[in-house]
């Protein structure tokens, strides 16, 4: 057991560290089947939580295990991990280190896409958030949010560390 998240440990340091020539972003079109379905007439609560599921159906392996919201509407949080391939045995340790560095790319691009998402269909909404753990808790503000790149763009880790720094408010515990 120990091993194994050793293991895990180095794979997710190796995904964090790719260069930018590593990489390359793969297209992302988005079918109408896969549109979101968000009713304005329902509270914003059940807005937020409807975009998550659209995330979770388009990205297998990236889940939103938590969506608040504040009292007045006008800051969202999600939270967002990897579901890794949960396989005991990987025939080649270079199988499962491609496999960590595809789920983190995906999971910054969905990361990206649901925070345009919802300042597309949830129009009170002033702060959004994305974060992995409450400790690092980034928010972007609308305008910062429309002035991001194309989601696929931020795979790179370079690029999803510079959107993380420059967050208008960095803090835990806002929603």
């Amino acid at each position: 057991m120990a091993v194994r998240r050793v293991v895990i440990l180095v794979a997710l340091a190796a995904a964090c560290s790719d260069t930018p020539q590593a990489l390359s972003p793969r297209e992302v079109t988005i079918r109408e089947d896969l549109r979101p379905e968000i009713s304005r007439a329902d509270p914003v609560s059940v807005q937020a939580r409807d975009l998550a599921r659209h995330i979770e159906r388009k990205y297998a392996r990236v889940e939103v295990w938590q969506a608040s919201v504040s009292d007045d509407s006008t800051v969202i949080a999600y939270a967002v991990r990897m579901r890794l391939d949960d396989r005991s045995e990987h025939p080649r340790f270079e199988d499962w280190n491609a496999h960590v560095r595809r789920t983190v790319r995906d999971q910054r691009q969905a990361a990206v896409e649901l925070l345009k998402l919802t300042i597309r269909f949830v129009p009170e909404v002033d702060l959004v958030s994305i974060f992995q753990d409450e400790f690092l808790q980034p928010f972007w503000t609308r305008a910062q949010i429309v002035a991001m790149d194309d989601p696929s763009a931020y795979r790179i880790f370079e690029a999803w560390q510079d959107l993380i720094l420059s967050a208008e408010v960095i803090g835990g515990g806002l929603v």
